[in-house]
């Protein structure tokens, strides 16, 4: 993999290079954080090319009324509000915390019932993309694989984003490669 892009978070300013399409996003405390929001709190980061993608960032999410929500990755998503659905969505801690599942178009191509998100523990997260092939790991552990036997072509305004449902999530550490060809 060969880096294309990194985000530390030290400017709050820096906000304005990405596009908040749910929720209340800021940065703070050299960290971008999730703060406001009923439902989806979602942020696009970088422009998508398309091509294999690895995503490497930590995150720390915090329950609300004893519930935790998801941390999920969105690769080829579209800066409006159909994110979820216009490309590939990687999650874990979905259903308050129950699941973990990678979705293409917004429908479910690999689930297993089981999610290891802990409130306050902070988390490596690795997700890769490469010519279908989707792996989602957490703290060096292997959460779930996938292949889609037709990779999909998307063109136009994409975005690699991150999202999480009505949960406090402080984020760090963002790291964007390329495929290395």
């Amino acid at each position: 993999w060969k880096p294309a892009v990194s985000f530390s978070f030290d400017t709050p300013s820096d906000m304005e290079h990405f596009r908040v399409v749910e929720g209340e996003w800021e940065i703070r405390d050299g960290a971008l954080c999730a703060v406001g929001g009923d439902r989806n709190r979602a942020v696009l980061l970088a422009p998508w090319d398309g091509g294999s993608v690895r995503i490497e960032f930590d995150a720390t999410n915090f329950s609300s009324r004893g519930l935790i929500g998801d941390i999920t990755v969105l690769i080829g998503a579209t800066p409006d509000k159909n994110f979820f659905g216009s490309g590939y969505t990687i999650t874990t801690g979905s259903y308050w915390n129950s699941c973990t599942t990678a979705y293409r178009l917004g429908t479910a191509i690999a689930n297993t019932s089981w999610s290891p998100v802990e409130s306050g523990r902070k988390n490596h997260l690795v997700v890769e993309y490469d010519r279908g092939h989707i792996r989602y790991e957490m703290n060096g552990e292997i959460l779930l694989e996938a292949w889609d036997p037709s990779p999909l072509a998307l063109t136009g305004d994409r975005w690699i984003g991150i999202r999480t449902w009505a949960t406090l999530m402080v984020v760090d550490n963002v790291s964007i490669s390329k495929r290395a060809e």
